[in-house]
């Protein structure tokens, strides 16, 4: 195991720039960066690296939101010694490669297929929806459920989204507005992911 460190977060970026990192120890209470930005920085800048957070902050908010925004684990640093972190590289590294070629399955599938979080904003989309919506996938990244389904109000996504969290997943009747106007009728399979507190 060889390590790289860096003590800012434009370090980082620049490190991984440069070379192929396996993956990320972040220290959260080191970032320069608010509440965990420094996380969606580095996640946006290197979307295919995976991330473990270290944190003194023993927060399951803050580990679910963490792992919302592309962790693959969040450890405390109290409850943990070196070799649970280099273990947790190593299981965030396997995840995060079996997390690629299902991706990469499911965007080659003939199905469409949106990945949203408990917000309903999209986090991720596969070729069969854009052709099915009419919308980019760089659109469709910046929308949410509530851009797509208009028939229905905000109200009743999230309630959808509550029974989707609580029953572990659903089969939901809807519409989607297309970019040049027109309904889809849709029939959706949607499954919750709790490590990553998704749906899909």
């Amino acid at each position: 195991l060889r390590l790289e460190a860096a003590t800012r977060g434009a370090d980082a970026t620049a490190t991984l720039a440069r070379k192929p990192i396996d993956a990320v120890l972040l220290d959260h209470t080191l970032a320069e960066a608010p509440g965990l930005a420094a996380l969606e920085r580095l996640h946006r800048d290197a979307p295919e690296t995976p991330i473990v957070v270290l944190s003194d902050l023993a927060d399951e908010a803050m580990a679910v939101d963490a792992l919302r925004r592309g962790a693959q684990d969040y450890l405390i640093r109290a409850e943990i010694d070196g070799r649970a972190i280099v273990r947790a590289l190593r299981y965030g590294i396997e995840r995060h490669r079996a997390k690629q070629r299902v991706r990469q399955i499911l965007r080659t599938a003939i199905d469409g297929f949106l990945v949203v979080d408990l917000e309903g904003r999209i986090l991720d989309v596969n070729d069969a929806y854009c052709r099915m919506s009419g919308y980019s996938r760089e659109q469709l990244l910046t929308m949410r459920i509530p851009d797509l389904a208009t028939d229905d109000s905000e109200g009743s996504i999230r309630a959808n989204l509550a029974t989707i969290v609580a029953t572990g997943g659903v089969r939901i009747e809807t519409k989607h507005r297309t970019s040049d106007g027109r309904m889809l009728d849709l029939e959706l399979s949607v499954t919750f992911h709790p490590a990553s507190a998704t749906c899909f």
